[in-house]
């Protein structure tokens, strides 16, 4: 029996991945260069591999790159963009559809603690969450599965009672090989990469109806 909701953060609730991805397609623009979606699709939703772009910058270009100094102007950039969001259509009524049936809310993020809280008290969305697992709380990252273990483990729920809220195939991938249930939402920059095996793949999280989906799933082991 479901019983609980654990969201991603970036792409799901915040569009902060569009703007993640539009500084590094400009940076490698500005070195005469393209960003593989291929590489794009196998960092989005995890903290662990940001050198590889870096690390392809310098190998196609054949410069020895100032990693520090264009991190820190195209950080400045996303901030910016990011500044502009809201949070994502669907948001609200989602977590609000969670409490109504007395489900326990958590959420499962590759980015620090402070990037995520700051957010989620700006959108007026903290006090939904009683559990926040972030990159700090395990040694590796999604697509490994220990943010979704661990935010089970802080919630007080098997795996197996907890659907993940996803929208990059790291995300997911974690989220199925914790043992449980995934729905997808995959934003403007995800929606065209390929997801390996989920329950249920929606285009905005205001399609969701919670509860009468959480009736349609047969009770029983998810498959690891």
């Amino acid at each position: 029996m479901l019983r609980a909701v654990i969201f991603d953060f970036d792409g799901l609730i915040l569009d902060t991945e569009t703007a993640g991805y539009r500084t590094f397609v400009e940076m490698f623009e500005a070195h005469g260069t393209q960003l593989p979606m291929d590489l794009w699709s196998r960092v989005i939703g995890s903290s662990d591999h940001h050198d590889e772009i870096y690390d392809h910058l310098e190998a196609t270009t054949g410069q020895s790159l100032d990693r520090e100094t264009l991190e820190r102007e195209r950080w400045e950039k996303k901030l910016s963009l990011i500044a502009r969001e809201k949070a994502l259509p669907g948001v609200r009524t989602v977590l609000e559809q969670a409490k109504n049936l007395g489900w326990k809310i958590g959420l499962a993020s590759s980015s620090e603690r402070s990037w995520v809280e700051g957010h989620l008290e700006k959108l007026g969305l903290r006090h939904y969450f009683s559990c926040l697992c972030n990159r700090e709380d395990v040694e590796r990252t999604k697509p490994d599965p220990a943010l979704y273990l661990q935010a089970a483990k802080c919630l007080g729920v098997d795996p197996a009672e907890a659907v993940a809220l996803e929208d990059s195939p790291n995300g997911a991938l974690a989220a199925k090989r914790a043992g449980m249930r995934c729905i997808i939402v995959p934003n403007r920059v995800t929606r065209d990469l390929s997801f390996g095996k989920v329950d249920l793949r929606l285009s905005s999280l205001e399609e969701l109806q919670l509860g009468k989906w959480a009736e349609t799933c047969q009770v029983g082991e998810v498959q690891r």
